[in-house]
Parts: structure tokens; sequence; C-alpha cells
């Protein structure tokens, strides 16, 4: 890809991760006439992007992040920005074929090589989450 320290991570960017094929992979969409848009990918990639920003934030507060896993705090935040969404009448929970894609993208930007629960909690600490925080809560993707 030949952009590894830019915007979009090299490699490791979920802009140019073979989502149909990873879609083709989940059994709930599989037997189903069902197919995920770009709308989908984006709405989850901001959820992403919210939880992450959310971590920073956690990050920033405890002492050694570093020796704490990044997963259970990734996953509350997840939690609290659904029910967030779900009170503001803006969607309800997410679908299992959606928490796989979102743990895909959680994996692809944060676990490279790593299965996600041997990612440090001072992952968010890393750019872009830091300046994230600094702008406030993003209401769009990067």
């Amino acid at each position: 890809v030949g952009d590894l320290g830019g915007r979009l991570w090299g490699w490791a960017a979920v802009e140019v991760a073979d989502w149909p094929h990873l879609c083709s992979t989940i059994p709930d969409l599989k037997s189903s006439a069902q197919k995920v848009s770009a709308y989908d990918l984006a709405e989850l990639v901001l959820l992403f992007e919210q939880a992450m920003a959310s971590c920073c934030v956690e990050a920033q507060t405890v002492d050694r992040p570093e020796d704490q896993p990044l997963g259970p705090v990734f996953h509350a935040a997840v939690e609290r920005l659904i029910s967030a969404r779900r009170e503001a009448g803006l969607g309800t929970s997410l679908s299992s074929w959606q928490h796989l894609i979102l743990e895909a993208i959680h994996l692809r930007r944060n676990g490279y090589v790593r299965i996600t629960e041997d990612v440090p909690l001072s992952e968010a600490l890393r750019a872009p989450w830091p300046e994230a925080v600094r702008r406030g809560f993003q209401d769009e993707p990067s």
C-alpha cells in the first residue's frame, strides 16, 4: 500500500480491507440475501472510532495502560455508545454480523498480528486517538 505512516495506516487500513470477501464468510449474511452496504461499514467504522476515542480518555486516566487489556475497555465503550444511540432513538443493538465486522475492524486497526485479547490499553494512546480526543468526539469517520 505504501502509506505506512499516513492516514490509511498501510496494510492495516480498514479502508482497503477486502470487505466483500470478509462479509461473504459471515454465516448470518451467507445464508440470507442481505448485503452489507458501504453505509453499514461506514457506521461501524464510526462506532469503532468513537469507542477508541473513549478508550484513549480511559488510557490517559489509568496507571500503566500498557499492562491493562484494551478489549474490556473497548467493549464497554461500544456498549455505552450503542446505549446512548438507542436512548436518542438512533438505533438498536448490533446484530451478530455487525459485531463480527466491528471485531474485524478492531483487530485490523489494533491487533495487527496479535489476537485482540493481547492488545494493551496503551494502543488507544497511539495516533489518531489523542488528536480525536483533543478535537472532541468526532461525528464522522476520519
